[in-house]
Order: structure tokens, then C-alpha cells, then sequence
């Protein structure tokens, strides 16, 4: 509020100072004709989206591989077949390389399993907008605020058996899940628009892990996961690394 105020200043000053990176994105939502709270809203989701979305889908996937090391050799393993990168291969080869990595099969299963897992999108606010009927009956008015728990909805997917299991091999196995019980970034219009970016962050990290280091907790498996507004650990999520 404190800098929407202070660009209207600077606006009504004819920019007695030039306009920052972030004055220049207030000009163009009051240019547009945004209210505060709409500007407001976007910007949080711009900043959650960047930077939340990638760090807490690396710290929910590395804790999985920690626990469940033998899917980094099947990782390498797919690696070496299908794009035939090895762990003695100089880093610019491997480098070309990678950025296929997350289309691979077994890689592409271990990372959306942790994103059923541990989503990054646990819940979501929405105002309604016009009348919203329930599949039980319930109608909600327009003006209510309410809470969409995307968490439970990627948790309780149809086909999974075993919900609480890490199971990368339900993904090899199985149709593909719909996009609105698949959604770990939301879905639909409001799709998290870091999601490609995220999940490619995670691939690039799973590969050089498997390729070049070995991971494990630094004093112990986390104690209390926090889902709230994103997955992480309290106190921090803490790992040693070592070189192969």
C-alpha cells in the first residue's frame, strides 16, 4: 500500500525521480485500471510464483531421494541409456544434455510423485464471483471467500492405492490423471505460471545429483514438515553433500 501510494506520488510529480523496475509495474496496473487490491494480489502471486514454488519442489524431492536412494541409480541409469551421460563425462557435454532430462521417464515419475507427495500449492483463496453449487447441493454466494484445498485434492487422486507411499512407478504404469486431480500448481487459468520452470529446476538438480554427488541428512530426517503456504521444514532443511 505504502508504494502504490508513494507511485501516485511520483506520478502526480511528473517522476521528479525516474520510476523503479517495481514504480514501472505500479504505472502499468494503474494505467490499466486496477484496483490496489487486485495489484497487490498479483504481486505476491508473481513473487510466490518465481521463488516458493522451485525451492520447495528441490527440498520435497531431495528429502525423497535421501530416504529412497535407489532412485538416483535408476536415474543415472536413465541417463546414461537415454541420453547417454556418464559421471566421467566433462561437465559442458553434460550441460548440452540436460535439458532433456525432465522429459525422461523415470525422472518425469519420480518428480510428479513428489509432487503428489508433497504439492506445492496446498491451498488457494478464491472470492466467488457469481454462484458456485457444490456437488452436495450447497450454493455459495457470490462475495464468500473460499479455501481450495489442492493439497488434499493431488493427495486423494483417483487409482492411487497406497496414498501415503512413495511409488514413482504408478506414473509408468497408469493413465494419465486428469489435469483437475493432477495439480500440484493449481490448474486451469490459474495455473501457477512457475510451474515449467520449477519442474525443470528439479530435473537439472535430481540429474547432477545422481551424477556427481551423494546426499543425506546432516543430523537426522526432518521432524516437522510446515504446509503452510508451501511445503518446508521447520528450522530448515539441512542435507550434506559429497562428491562421488
Amino acid at each position: 500500500e505504502m508504494a502504490i501510494a508513494a507511485q501516485r506520488a511520483a506520478r502526480a510529480n511528473n517522476y521528479a525521480d525516474a520510476p523503479e523496475l517495481f514504480g514501472t509495474l505500479i504505472d502499468a496496473y494503474l494505467d490499466a485500471g486496477y484496483d490496489d487490491a487486485a495489484f497487490m494480489d498479483n504481486v505476491l502471486t508473481l513473487l510466490f510464483a518465481g521463488y516458493d514454488t522451485t525451492s520447495s519442489a528441490m527440498q520435497a524431492t531431495i528429502n525423497l531421494m535421501i530416504l529412497h536412494p535407489e532412485y538416483l541409480s535408476k536415474i543415472r541409469v536413465e541417463l546414461k541409456g537415454k541420453l547417454g551421460i556418464t559421471t566421467d563425462m566433462p561437465d559442458e557435454l553434460v550441460a548440452e544434455r540436460l535439458h532433456e532430462a525432465r522429459k525422461l521417464p523415470i525422472m518425469s515419475a519420480i518428480i510428479r510423485e513428489a509432487l503428489r507427495l508433497d504439492p506445492i500449492v496446498v491451498n488457494t483463496f478464491r472470492r466467488v464471483l457469481e454462484p458456485v453449487e457444490l456437488v452436495d447441493g450447497t450454493v455459495v454466494p457470490p462475495g464468500w471467500v473460499i479455501n481450495v484445498s489442492l493439497g488434499r485434492t493431488v493427495q486423494t487422486m483417483p487409482g492411487v492405492h497406497n496414498r501415503e507411499a512413495f511409488n514413482p512407478e504408478w506414473w509408468l504404469s497408469n493413465q494419465e490423471p486428469s489435469h483437475f486431480d493432477f495439480c500440484p500448481f493449481g490448474a486451469g487459468s490459474r495455473l501457477c505460471p512457475g510451474n515449467e520452470t520449477a519442474v525443470h529446476e528439479v530435473a537439472m538438480l535430481l540429474a547432477s545429483i545422481a551424477l556427481k554427488a551423494r546426499v543425506s541428512f546432516y543430523d537426522g530426517p526432518p521432524k516437522k514438515w510446515i504446509n503452510d503456504p508451501v511445503p518446508e521444514v521447520q528450522g530448515g532443511f539441512k542435507i550434506r553433500v559429497q562428491a562421488l
